[in-house]
This record gives structure tokens, C-alpha cells and sequence, in this order.
């Protein structure tokens, strides 16, 4: 009877390590799959709304260079209103 239940004592151990090296396996798998794609989409994303941003600033300078410019031409001292 002894020799029965250290079989399954065994067993069981055995039956706990390759569950717990299945899952450990899956999980790795699952990363490269999943999680490293999607960390390097993230990573992509993060750039691209970056540059999106720089050229928005750069956009709103440019404007605001120009729109100085024509005040300036039309309030100089030469100007359609300037003032007398």
C-alpha cells in the first residue's frame, strides 16, 4: 500500500512540473506573438504622434512668422493703417 501511494505521490509531483513548465512555455509564447508586436506598434505609434506634434508646432510658428509679417506691412509706417 505504501509503495502505492508514493507512485502517486510521484505522479502528481511529475503530472504539477509539466503543468507548471506547459504554462511557462505558453506564456513565452504568447509574448513573442503577442506582446512584442504590440510593444513595437506602441513604440511606432509613439514616434509618428511625436512628429505629428513637431509639425503642428512648426505649422503654428510658420503662421504666426507670417501673420507678424503682413501686421507689420500694414501698420508700418507705410502702411494702409498706420497710424497718422
Amino acid at each position: 500500500m505504501n509503495v502505492f501511494w508514493a507512485e502517486c505521490y510521484e505522479s502528481s509531483k511529475t503530472a504539477v512540473h509539466r503543468r507548471n513548465r506547459e504554462v511557462g512555455e505558453s506564456k513565452l509564447r504568447f509574448q513573442t506573438q503577442m506582446m512584442e508586436p504590440f510593444r513595437q506598434r506602441q513604440t511606432e505609434d509613439g514616434a509618428r504622434y511625436n512628429n505629428l506634434l513637431n509639425q503642428q508646432r512648426n505649422q503654428e510658428l510658420l503662421v504666426r512668422r507670417k501673420w507678424r509679417h503682413l501686421k507689420q506691412f500694414f501698420i508700418g509706417p507705410r502702411g494702409a493703417w498706420r497710424s497718422r
